[in-house]
């Protein structure tokens, strides 16, 4: 069952820049101060609409790589091959990737994968429900949404589930403060 790729568009601020990801195909750029000037950008990998701002650099969400682009000059750099992207955040020292990714004859694994930036590669797959939607650090957790379920992940010693919260509907979204998550349902 191939993995529905986001829809909605997000906005980041990166780089004394404001980003925003228009699926499937575009990141724009605006400037605060000047909101009617904007360099829009068409990655050579799409944008599905997640985004995340880390070290100088706004991370993508593509249709096959998450990817970085210079929030100072637009510059496009090498993406990391981690599936069909859902969402993306940044904590613990690497990129969190809910993605789907063709493992042969297994077919098609969604999961959450726990990606190297430095050494552009997927150091860990951690299984986290059958369907996930969202993932954000926050409260010294990874925290991924999966049907009416969030999954709290440690990621400093195991990168295992430390403990599976059901909500009571399906998550669509997470977004995180210095406790933990707050989850969006539908």
């Amino acid at each position: 069952n191939p993995v529905r790729a986001r829809t909605d568009g997000k906005i980041v601020a990166a780089g004394r820049f404001l980003w925003l990801a228009a699926p499937r195909t575009t990141v724009i750029q605006v400037r605060p101060d000047a909101t009617k000037r904007y360099r829009s950008f068409v990655p050579n990998d799409g944008a599905l609409g997640a985004l995340v701002a880390v070290n100088g650099y706004l991370w993508v969400a593509g249709f096959s790589q998450a990817f970085p682009i210079d929030a100072r000059s637009g510059a496009e750099g090498t993406g990391i091959t981690v599936g069909q992207v859902r969402d993306v955040a940044f904590g613990a020292g690497s990129l969190w990737v809910v993605s789907s990714l063709e493992t042969g004859q297994q077919g098609i694994r969604t999961a959450l994968r726990r990606v190297d930036i430095r050494g552009r590669i997927v150091r860990n797959t951690i299984a986290s429900g059958s369907n996930p939607v969202a993932v954000e650090v926050a409260g010294g957790s990874v925290w991924v949404a999966s049907g009416e379920t969030v999954r709290r992940i440690d990621p400093v010693e195991s990168n295992g589930i430390m403990e599976a919260i059901p909500v009571g509907a399906s998550a669509t979204d997470l977004a995180g403060d210095v406790d933990g998550v707050w989850v969006a349902v539908k």
